[in-house]
């Protein structure tokens, strides 16, 4: 019998990181890992405080309190440019003055490395993000996407053990930004390094990572792959923020074995359960799209509120009262219509209601 595959080993771990600014808290006690090798997402809202665990990574910030290590060595007071460490900027940070093979070559210009060799590492570099044709050209005469593989290959050059990326992609339009999704993902894979990617669209998070860390108001709240946060979010917060659905409100009555019965807007139903959850918990249960469909003999009876096109499907909006569901549909049912609605409760979860 073959032996399991090793688990890439920790090369980041930063424990109870704070941060703030004046008296207003950023972070409240970051624990974070980082596996080698690995696309690493730190994925929420905006100010949920994701860009400044970036940048105390980076070297950019200090923490107010708690550890951050590299291979397990202290990176508390070490300068960005003594980390093996580098950072994509949202905004690229390209010198128009100089050609593509002239940025690229910038941090071995710096190290006063010898010029045969950043010779030999540009061209390297360049072919390993496709922009070999253009290294004569400057940024002016790129395109987005252009822009964004030299600020990679600039970043990557220096042969970091973690690159960072500060939401590269926000500023390319909807199809330059999936091309660049899949050649990310193609690059890191290729080079075998660490990157640390943050976004607040949950589609990127989702089509790059390996693992992802959820944030809200400078906590993290669950880290995992992204089918066991999708699957199985760690409480309301995390269910509304990751995918598609329904995250409804009401209270636990009996938990056992991993399943909960749940008393909630549509009765009492019992399915697959969060850990720890125990009788007069509140608690949320968690539908996505997948979960419901249109059944004339359907136990429930909802109107159709709105029914859009979503490329292959309909996705329905249905109401109950103040209940609110979405289903998928072959083809879009009249808006106003009252339908019959099905729930596979084996496939829903029932997860702990938001901290406060």
């Amino acid at each position: 019998m073959d032996a399991a595959p090793e688990a890439p080993a920790q090369l980041v771990r930063a424990r109870g990181l704070v941060k703030r600014y004046g008296a207003t808290p950023v972070l409240r006690g970051v624990d974070l890992d980082i596996a080698e090798r690995s696309f690493t997402t730190l994925l929420g809202p905006s100010g949920c405080g994701k860009t400044t665990v970036l940048r105390i990574l980076g070297g950019f910030e200090a923490p107010d309190a708690g550890s951050l290590t590299l291979n397990g060595v202290s990176l508390l007071g070490v300068p960005p440019e003594r980390r093996h460490v580098n950072t994509v900027f949202q905004s690229y940070a390209l010198f128009p003055h100089l050609t593509v093979a002239q940025n690229v070559a910038f941090p071995l210009t710096l190290r006063r490395a010898r010029s045969v060799d950043v010779a030999r590492r540009v061209a390297q570099t360049l072919r390993a993000v496709r922009m070999a044709d253009h290294a004569d050209r400057y940024p002016d005469a790129l395109s987005g996407g252009q822009q964004q593989r030299v600020a990679l290959a600039r970043a990557i050059i220096g042969e970091p053990l973690v690159l960072l990326l500060d939401e590269p992609l926000s500023a390319l339009d909807r199809q330059m930004r999936a091309h660049l999704q899949t050649e990310l993902r193609a690059l890191q894979q290729r080079l075998r390094r660490a990157f640390v990617f943050v976004t607040h669209d949950q589609e990127e998070a989702f089509a790059l990572s390996d693992a992802i860390h959820v944030m809200n108001a400078g906590r993290i709240l669950q880290s995992g792959a992204p089918q066991e946060i999708y699957a199985r979010p760690a409480d309301a917060f995390v269910a509304g923020f990751i995918g598609e659905g329904a995250v409804l409100a009401g209270r636990v009555t009996r938990a056992h074995g991993g399943r909960a019965v749940f008393d909630g807007p549509l009765g009492l139903i019992e399915a697959p359960a969060a850990p720890a959850l125990a009788a007069g918990d509140a608690a949320a249960w968690v539908l996505r799209p997948e979960h419901v469909r249109l059944d004339p003999q359907g136990a429930h009876r909802m109107v159709v509120t709105a029914a859009t096109f979503s490329g292959d499907r309909y996705l329905c909006a249905l109401s109950l009262g103040e209940t609110q569901l979405r289903a998928r549909s072959d083809a879009p049912p009249p808006q106003g219509a009252e339908v019959g609605v099905a729930i596979d409760i084996a496939r829903t979860y029932v997860t702990h209601a938001a901290a406060p």
